[in-house]
């Protein structure tokens, strides 16, 4: 008990502790100014490869550097510099055609980011909204024979007379995923892929886009996929009407199939590819007890989609997505940790880590895992932050509390000195964030999160709709558990709930906080491109 009110008098008093010969704003005005700057339209949406997120890298490096933070002696001074796929244009190859007819390239198609290169033909099957989904015993593919064909499909899945799915009455289900599709067609023997917007609710949906700046971690289709238009498809099936199909799948539940036999599809993606350099920021805080060899691990992703190009839900927006809760407000929050200690010396050493590349498939902290400037089994914690700037309900959500057994005390302690309330998401370690890499490489996890929202990967995502008291209680929360790391004998790694993901897609506007504050843990839904 005495040694949790020093942590609490040490984290409160540090809020107020300016670095010698330093300037620096009062607490909450430091995270604003953090945020802002970093979700500011100067940034251009921070994607990597860009000069927005190299003004970003800076920003983090000067106030490292400020802090009196040390640099890594294995990295060049505070960086750690890594490449991702970059997919930067539209080769001249790529074509489309309908019985020999070309098609116009943007007007009428545009080839997909995660698309497999290369030629194809055969005539067309429309395959409804191309979904296959055991939980709803739906199958866009029964009684229907694509091998060898073109499939047409529509995005998204049946809709009930809202618009909304007509599985779950709400959002789109994980079988909606643009990926998911390609998948289900390529295995039932497709030759290519074609999406097209459903007229009914999505008339104003913009087409997919057709390439990203920098290619995803995850793996390709091994098939063709494009995104066409209405008008298009409609002309694929010999003149039936893309409304009224819809409509009558909507209607009834069922699948409308349709097998075109009289109409050839040929095409080739040529998408070309070039590296993108980019950098993870990494500093530390040396330790000067015996354990000084041993670090806790701090990490947040500076980086962010752009205007757009990465899973955008915007439609077919090309402003800037700035990104403030996702995640300038995980910048902010590291950045504050490093101030309250950095005039506090611990026992074990603390790295700070400011990952690229999340948003393209955790590229950074992968990166980082298996190049690591510190040995990965002298890390005895990873805490990953990834957008706590939007705290409702006065709940934090934690995810990977069992990945190691000292959790549950330090989390409950932890709980019990702030005014926030802690609720697990989750046990496991795997969830589609930073912490991932680690926990696929045994090192415990801990990743703090307020919540999905209705701004994420949207431009309205803005630096003025951020919680900025909250994001203080978040800073002393993490603050307190780092420190108390710092004492803890370290631990093994438990792997008991790897099958139990984080859910990392909870909405918080529709949670109740339970008030015996269980730990819950939900199906994990990843970032989707629907």
């Amino acid at each position: 008990m005495k040694r949790m009110l020093a942590l609490l008098l040490l984290s409160i008093s540090a809020c107020q502790s300016e670095i010698p010969g330093v300037t620096l704003l009062p607490a909450e005005d430091q995270l604003r100014a953090d945020v802002y700057w970093l979700a500011d339209d100067a940034r251009d949406g921070r994607l990597p490869g860009t000069p927005g997120a190299e003004q970003a890298a800076n920003y983090i490096e000067t106030r490292f550097e400020t802090l009196g933070l040390e640099p890594l002696a294995s990295l060049r001074n505070y960086r750690q510099t890594f490449t991702l796929p970059g997919r930067t244009a539209i080769g001249p190859r790529t074509a489309l055609r309908a019985g020999g007819k070309p098609a116009i390239l943007a007007a009428d198609y545009r080839p997909l980011a995660f698309s497999m290169n290369g030629a194809f033909s055969g005539p067309v099957a429309f395959a409804g909204y191309g979904v296959v989904s055991k939980k709803y015993a739906y199958d866009d593919y029964a009684g229907i024979d694509v091998t060898d064909r073109v499939v047409v499909a529509m995005r998204y899945e049946p809709h009930d007379a809202s618009g909304k799915s007509r599985f779950t009455n709400g959002a789109f289900t994980g079988d909606a995923a643009i990926t998911a599709k390609a998948r289900a067609a390529q295995a039932r023997g497709a030759k290519a892929l074609l999406l097209v917007n459903p007229p009914l609710h999505h008339a104003d949906d913009a087409p997919l886009r057709p390439f990203i700046a920098q290619g995803a971690h995850t793996a390709e289709s091994s098939i063709p996929v494009l995104s066409i238009t209405p008008d298009f498809a409609e002309t694929l099936l010999a003149g039936r009407s893309i409304a009224e199909l819809q409509e009558q799948i909507d209607r009834d539940g069922k699948p409308a199939l349709l097998l075109v036999d009289d109409v050839t599809v040929s095409g080739e993606v040529d998408l070309q590819v070039t590296p993108i350099s980019t950098d993870n920021v990494v500093a530390m805080l040396p330790g000067i007890g015996p354990t000084k060899d041993e670090f806790v691990l701090i990490g947040a992703h500076y980086d962010h989609i752009g205007r757009g190009q990465l899973s955008s839900r915007g439609r077919g927006s090309d402003a800037i997505h700035n990104g403030a809760d996702d995640n300038a407000s995980g910048i902010a929050v590291m950045l504050a940790a490093a101030r309250r200690l950095a005039n506090h010396r611990l026992n074990r050493s603390v790295v700070f880590v400011a990952f690229s590349g999340e948003e393209s498939g955790l590229i950074g902290s992968d990166y980082f895992v298996d190049h690591p400037p510190v040995p990965v089994e002298k890390i005895t914690a990873m805490i990953n932050l990834d957008m706590v700037g939007r705290l409702r309900k006065n709940t934090l959500f934690v995810g990977g509390d069992g990945t190691r057994a000292a959790f549950s005390k330090i989390l409950a302690a932890a709980d019990q000195a702030s005014p926030i309330e802690l609720m697990s998401i989750g046990k496991g370690g795997y969830g589609p964030s930073d912490q991932q890499s680690f926990a696929m490489k045994k090192v415990p996890v801990l990743f703090f999160f307020t919540g999905l929202h209705d701004e994420y990967h949207r431009p309205e995502d803005d630096a003025p709709l951020i919680n900025y008291s909250g994001l203080g209680e978040v800073a002393d929360i993490v603050t307190g558990v780092i420190a108390r790391l710092s004492d803890e004998a370290s631990e093994p790694y438990v792997g008991a709930y790897d099958s139990r993901p984080i859910n990392a897609q909870i909405n918080p506007s529709a949670t109740t906080r339970p008030t015996t504050r269980p730990a819950t843990t939900r199906a994990t839904t990843q970032k989707l491109n629907q």
